[in-house]
């Protein structure tokens, strides 16, 4: 069987880093990381915060999660829309603790 090298180099990264993420992806995460670090997130925040749809936001957060980047730490009421809503932070970033909060999160001009 004959490998050709392009899939052969595409092997090897995914040995080598098993966690490839996308554009979105790395657009999402780099919030948790550079725009509000040390800060938990809902989906709605980082709606608002990237000007995306909800419904482009939600598939990335559970991509993240998937891949271990994102952990779930905690809820807090939406001043929004008034529901309950879970809290996300960058895996690396969080301090183990849970938390319930009914507002608060990065620069609340966003929340």
């Amino acid at each position: 069987m004959v490998v050709s090298q392009t899939s052969l180099k595409a092997y090897m990264d995914l040995i080598t880093n098993p966690v490839l993420l996308n554009a979105n992806q790395r657009i999402v995460l780099d919030v948790f990381e550079k725009l509000c670090p040390n800060q938990p997130l809902s989906n709605f925040d980082l709606s608002l915060i990237l000007e995306w749809p909800i419904n482009r936001v939600t598939p990335r957060v559970l991509e993240l999660r998937t891949a271990g980047k994102l952990v779930h730490v905690g809820y807090k009421t939406q001043l929004q829309t008034g529901k309950r809503v879970m809290l996300w932070m960058a895996t690396w970033q969080w301090d183990g603790m849970f938390i319930d909060i009914n507002y608060g999160g990065c620069e609340n001009k966003w929340m």
